[in-house]
């Protein structure tokens, strides 16, 4: 799974965001520990636009279906493997794809029961990448909601945990965001895990196990 991400790089994060919906913006806020429940960047395409656009939505996708102001159900993450089958997710696939930019995210790896180790995850030079996400519009009494799609892990995600969000290349963000239907073929050949080559995992400290820090040290490298 995904349970937290990261905005180090604020204005690279400004340009990548802008190269794909032509929108000028203002960089966002500096992040270090972007967590559940709360109101982030997202891309995707509004009724009538001719090209992406940046929204703020709540983390935690709440069904459409779910008409209570305060859901008991808003999962953070979706298996891309079983997607299209879950109530929850399948109508969003075909209609309501997202991507979520970031440049960096954590997992806990478990070498026991008792043990979580966090680490922080970023691609080799550290730039941008977006996550497939899938989102349900706002309503009366809630922002529009999302969640990321994971998959199985990568050679080096899987020294850290058995699962990871669904990076994107180029090509992908640009199908991903096409408006219409997705074959299951299609989607398939979408949810893959990205090229450990391109990446870089290290330990850092428990302070980010608390989402009320928000801090530098929260990607900073300890021993593990």
């Amino acid at each position: 799974m995904c349970g937290r991400y990261t905005f180090r790089h604020a204005e690279d994060l400004r340009r990548f965001i802008e190269e794909l919906t032509g929108e000028v913006m203002d960089p966002p806020a500096v992040r270090y520990n972007v967590a559940p429940a709360q109101e982030n960047p997202v891309v995707a395409h509004g009724a009538g636009d001719a090209r992406p656009r940046l929204h703020a939505m709540r983390w935690g996708l709440v069904p459409s279906w779910e008409k209570s102001g305060k859901p008991k159900f808003a999962p953070i993450n979706a298996r891309s493997e079983e997607m299209l089958g879950k109530p929850t997710f399948r109508a969003a696939v075909q209609q309501r794809r997202c991507v979520v930019p970031a440049d960096g995210y954590f997992e806990w790896k478990r070498p026991d029961e008792r043990t979580k180790i966090p680490h922080y995850i970023t691609l080799q030079d550290e730039r941008p990448f977006f996550m497939a996400g899938l989102y349900e519009a706002a309503t009366a009494t809630r922002p529009p909601t999302y969640a990321l799609l994971t998959c199985g892990p990568n050679v080096l995600m899987a020294r850290i945990h058995d699962r990871m969000p669904v990076i994107l290349p180029p090509a992908a963000v640009a199908r991903w965001l096409t408006p219409g239907p997705l074959t299951p073929a299609e989607a398939a050949a979408i949810c893959v895990p990205y090229d450990a080559a391109a990446m870089q995992a290290w330990a850092v400290s428990s302070v980010v196990n608390n989402a009320r820090h928000d801090v530098p040290e929260c990607v900073v490298p300890v021993l593990n």
